[in-house]
């Protein structure tokens, strides 16, 4: 469950998050900045969507950091890269069940200052709405970054696949499926996450399962027409548990190329 507290600046909410949401918003940064070569040359109006938003500030629990939440990390890549010219988003779309954190993503935001609308919705309905709204020309970036493997169902990803430009940028919640997969009472929401697997779900032991549930999911977004990185970042907790995996799906294979040439620090497993 997330747990939320008022933030003394402004008065709105901010989440209260682990810290290894820190290595999720410099890997996210890290694709908007690498990414800025191809958005400025197809040019047009591209938009960074964010369909999990949150409040858009965060503090790591047990600490007195604050920081920006996933949507004005991508904003302020995009705005400031590290090197090079920028590429900056035309428009943001911020989306979340919580009309409180939508108001207060949006109010943020808006004081970076930069153009931004909010939905409150399921991430299925905001992101079928997201997608026919975004203009036809645009390297557009989506950020689908859920907590559990059920709230990523298959149709959000179904839906910006039919626009001809979105990069996305996919928190898999390993941790989730590694709990979860084998309870005969979750089986509804793996279902959702990767229709038909429920056919073959029992033909293997419980390790091979999870692997075999990965790859079926990579090969349904493969075949909405999306290259799939080949090697997704490991994010763990303090524990050194995996978290979750963080992969990009690109209509371009250089998108693929960009997320896998990221170095990869051997001790954390993170990109350097």
């Amino acid at each position: 469950m997330s747990e939320y507290e008022t933030d003394p600046d402004d008065g709105l909410p901010r989440e209260i998050v682990g810290n290894w949401v820190e290595d999720k918003h410099a890997l996210l940064a890290y694709y908007v900045d690498s990414s800025r070569a191809p958005r400025a040359k197809i040019g047009g109006e591209p938009c960074f969507v964010d369909l999990f938003c949150g409040p858009s500030r965060v503090r790591f629990r047990n600490t007195n950091i604050v920081r920006d939440g996933s949507a004005i990390v991508a904003i302020k890549a995009a705005l400031y890269p590290s090197k090079g010219k920028a590429a900056p988003f035309s428009r943001a779309y911020v989306a979340d069940l919580e009309a409180a954190n939508v108001a207060a993503s949006v109010d943020r935001i808006e004081r970076v200052p930069f153009p931004v609308s909010g939905l409150v919705d399921t991430a299925e309905k905001t992101a079928a709405e997201i997608a026919s709204a975004l203009p036809r020309r645009g390297l557009h970036l989506a950020f689908l970054d859920p907590y559990d493997l059920g709230t990523l169902s298959f149709p959000i990803i179904r839906a910006f696949s039919r626009v001809p430009n979105v990069d996305l940028v996919i928190h898999f919640s390993s941790g989730d499926m590694k709990r979860n997969l084998d309870d005969p009472l979750q089986a509804h929401r793996f279902e959702v996450a990767a229709p038909g697997w429920g056919a073959q779900s029992h033909l293997c032991g419980p390790r091979e399962r999870r692997k075999r549930f990965f790859e079926y999911w990579s090969k349904l977004v493969i075949g909405c027409g999306y290259h799939l990185a080949h090697r997704p970042a490991k994010v763990r907790n303090r524990k050194r548990s995996e978290m979750y995996l963080l992969t990009v799906a690109s209509k371009h294979p250089l998108g693929q190329r960009l997320w896998d040439s990221f170095r990869v620090d051997p001790q954390t497993e993170m990109f350097a």
